[in-house]
């Protein structure tokens, strides 16, 4: 939810800039929106998807993740039920 938050607000940010007539001169293709930098071009942002969680009598506990990739953000399950997002 955070991820999705903090994206809200550079999106209102940079409609704000460009409302102002400032120049807004890169994008970002892998999250679909402007940004300021060149930096922030290739800028990534990784939605947890799943964890797991297994406990095994003679390795311990052991945890793995996976993340969703390649996705715009807008397609993303922020809020949909049975994800990881409140």
């Amino acid at each position: 939810m955070l991820i999705h938050e903090r994206y809200l607000q550079h999106i209102h940010f940079i409609e704000e800039r460009i409302r102002q007539g400032k120049e807004v001169k890169y994008y970002n293709d892998r999250i679909n929106c402007p940004v300021m930098t060149s930096q922030e071009t290739d800028l990534t942002l990784h939605y947890l998807d799943k964890i797991h969680i297994e406990d095994s009598n003679t390795m311990g506990l052991e945890i793995t993740t996976s993340y969703l990739e390649k996705q715009p953000i807008a397609d993303l399950p922020i809020n949909q039920e049975g994800t990881l997002f409140p």
